[in-house]
């Protein structure tokens, strides 16, 4: 099923952490050869399970994800979300807490 009806940015979020929490977290690539996902990877396998064919759809609701991410700092990394999920020692536990937040952020917006 193809889904072409507009992709909520707390709804997409929400359903990457579930990603993450179900294949694992990794660093340094969008899925590893085990299946765990990065940060990134989460968003990208969320968008196929929630049946989102559309890039627009994806786009928009990534960058405002995205937006929130940005907003709460990156602790050196400025918005690049990849290379702070790649820093030295960040945890799983670290990621999963971040994106719980920016769910939460962009349920409190309605977005």
């Amino acid at each position: 099923m193809t889904r072409q009806e507009p992709l909520g940015a707390s709804e997409l979020t929400e359903q990457a952490i579930e990603e993450l929490e179900t294949r694992g977290w990794c660093q340094g690539r969008l899925e590893n050869e085990t299946g765990e996902v990065c940060y990134l990877g989460a968003y990208e396998f969320a968008m196929a399970q929630l049946g989102v064919s559309s890039w627009q759809l994806y786009r928009e609701a990534w960058q405002a994800s995205h937006k929130e991410f940005a907003e709460l700092g990156g602790k050196g990394t400025g918005y690049d979300i990849p290379a702070w999920n790649d820093a030295p020692g960040r945890t799983k536990e670290e990621v999963l807490e971040r994106m719980t937040l920016v769910a939460k952020r962009l349920r409190d917006k309605g977005l």
